[in-house]
């Protein structure tokens, strides 16, 4: 919708970018979306449109680069805005759903340095979306899902509702799964 309404993505989607609740709520507003109990929400947000119309260079750039990339901001807004829709999951087109701006792992994690070192232990108040939503809440999250196609029907559609189903692989003891993901019109 951004695009549409104001040309170019205000961010790159490779950078951190914290994508604020109002944005998402003015979304789902300019589409005409209600939020239903159990709806999955899902969110474009412009990671692979922007890898598609990278240079090789600026893709193979990214396999050493930091988890510091655009998503939905960590916030305790956030966070009861997802509560109070009763969402049944949320999936986005992200490396990881959540704007990654600080690091969620132990600095003695295998493939963590001293960048690390000086962001652990997390500031205290420090809210941690995927934690809460998986460990606590039990909601599934997507990440990595190309939603061009769905973006594109979408837009010429004007139909942002559809039936949303994901699979995972069958893997006993498997805890993700590459989403095996279809919309339904």
């Amino acid at each position: 919708f951004y695009t549409e309404k104001h040309g170019k993505l205000p961010y790159d989607p490779f950078t951190t970018h914290p994508i604020p609740l109002a944005d998402v709520l003015e979304c789902a507003k300019t589409q005409g979306t209600t939020f239903r109990p159990a709806d999955i929400l899902i969110l474009r947000v412009g990671f692979m449109q922007r890898y598609n119309g990278a240079t090789q260079e600026e893709r193979d750039g990214l396999s050493g680069k930091p988890e510091t990339f655009a998503g939905i901001e960590q916030t305790e807004d956030m966070k009861r805005f997802l509560w109070d829709n009763h969402f049944a999951a949320i999936a986005s087109d992200m490396p990881s759903l959540e704007v990654c701006t600080l690091c969620l792992y132990h600095p003695t994690h295998p493939g963590r340095g001293e960048r690390d070192l000086q962001r652990w232990p997390p500031a205290e108040g420090t809210v941690h979306l995927h934690s809460t939503l998986l460990g606590m809440w039990g909601m599934p999250i997507g990440e990595f899902f190309d939603l061009e196609a769905l973006a594109k029907h979408s837009a010429e559609t004007g139909r942002y509702t559809f039936f949303f189903s994901s699979w995972p692989l069958n893997v006993l003891g498997g805890v993700a799964s590459p989403p095996n993901a279809a919309a339904y019109f």
